[in-house]
């Protein structure tokens, strides 16, 4: 699931996020997503409803899904390669 899909669906990480690779993911999206702008990376997460302190909870493991939650693209790609 992206990101947003898992926001949409109320999906957060069951278990806590590693701290130093968190870190790095957001280093990492800030720079591609708003060029390392704090003031435009902040821009984008209000985009999809977070704020930095958020992210932790939802950048860790998902966890697993059951499949008839899986967004439509998931499962086409599932099938294609069952």
């Amino acid at each position: 699931m992206t990101l947003q899909e898992r926001i949409d669906a109320g999906r957060k990480s069951p278990v806590p996020s590693d701290e130093a690779l968190c870190a790095d993911y957001l280093a990492r999206w800030k720079t591609l997503c708003a060029a390392g702008d704090e003031a435009g990376f902040r821009e984008r997460l209000e985009h999809s409803g977070l704020c930095p302190a958020d992210l932790g909870d939802w950048l860790g493991e998902p966890g697993s899904t059951p499949r008839e939650d899986w967004p439509s693209w998931a499962k086409t790609l599932y099938a294609a390669l069952e």
